[in-house]
């Protein structure tokens, strides 16, 4: 018996850099306080990836409802939050191995999972992007630190937008950013019957 697990996903990610092109990234997320059934996941995050699809390793940091259930020198991986950057998370580099050299992708944004009646939750606020701040969830001041952690912003062009197109979710650009410039972009939405 095969079973399908259905994660809807609104994503801002890179699309230059290849294999072992970036050492972090950064982001600042908005939270909500979304209500879900037991078999529903909703999550906001930051992705970093390396490997081909049979070994990939992923490195996911967020935030995330379910409720059922960067050190450069050493290779192993560091999650930090706020200007103070407390150390919230540590993945040694025998764990992610594919992403012992870097990363060759850096993804922000979210997932939600449906639950077992079929409807899935609220993605971020659960708001469709309106161009409002305090509506829909955000990202802002996205970057990427390359593998001598130099600081990085994205452009429209090294980037790329997945928005799954079951109509339950969306991403929008802030129209008052640089058209060089990606800083900062709003998505999520109110999930309900997205499945195919």
């Amino acid at each position: 018996m095969h079973v399908s697990i259905l994660f809807q996903k609104v994503e801002v990610g890179t699309t230059e850099g290849g294999a072992n092109a970036y050492r972090g990234a950064t982001g600042v997320v908005s939270v909500y306080g979304l209500r879900l059934t037991k078999h529903q996941i909703s999550s906001a995050n930051i992705l970093l990836t390396n490997g081909p699809p049979i070994q990939r390793t992923v490195i996911m940091a967020g935030w995330m409802v379910a409720p059922s259930i960067l050190d450069p020198n050493s290779q192993n991986w560091v999650l930090t939050v706020f200007e103070d950057d407390i150390v919230v998370g540590y993945w040694p580099k025998e764990l992610v191995p594919q992403l012992s050299n870097g990363a060759g992708y850096v993804g922000w944004g979210g997932l939600a999972k449906e639950g077992k009646d079929g409807t899935s939750p609220p993605m971020g606020s659960g708001h469709k992007p309106d161009g409002k701040f305090n509506i829909a969830t955000y990202f802002k001041h996205i970057r990427c630190y390359t593998v001598d952690l130099s600081e990085i912003q994205l452009s429209y062009g090294s980037s790329k937008e997945i928005v799954d197109e079951t109509g339950c979710y969306g991403l929008q650009n802030d129209s008052r950013q640089s058209p060089d410039v990606r800083d900062y972009f709003l998505f999520g939405g109110p999930g309900g019957k997205c499945g195919a």
